[in-house]
């Protein structure tokens, strides 16, 4: 998706355009919860869905793929602040996240 700029008086302004992500998180079985990690997210003002849960059970864990939207300059995002925040999280095993 091509960025769109603004020319004023000579000063190029790019506009912020609708992105999309996906977050993928493992966490011990029971904690934290699908509400918990929501939250989390929510706070650094991005949208976010579940799109699927699958248990683990062997290892005890659940792994959670979410969709992820927010406005942001294409190709520009670094990773999100609430990665780091999610994995401080002790029963929190793995959290990545990728533009979609």
């Amino acid at each position: 998706m091509p960025q769109q700029a603004l020319h004023y008086f000579g000063v190029v302004v790019v506009l912020a355009q609708e992105q999309h992500g996906i977050l993928l998180v493992t966490t011990e079985r029971h904690q934290p919860t699908e509400a918990q990690i929501r939250a989390s997210v929510e706070k650094s003002g991005y949208k976010i869905s579940l799109q699927s849960i699958e248990s683990l059970r062997r290892e005890e864990q659940v792994k959670l793929e979410f969709n992820l939207q927010w406005r942001g300059i294409a190709q520009k995002e670094t990773e999100p602040a609430f990665t780091g925040e999610l994995l401080r999280d002790t029963h929190i095993v793995a959290a990545r996240w990728k533009l979609s």
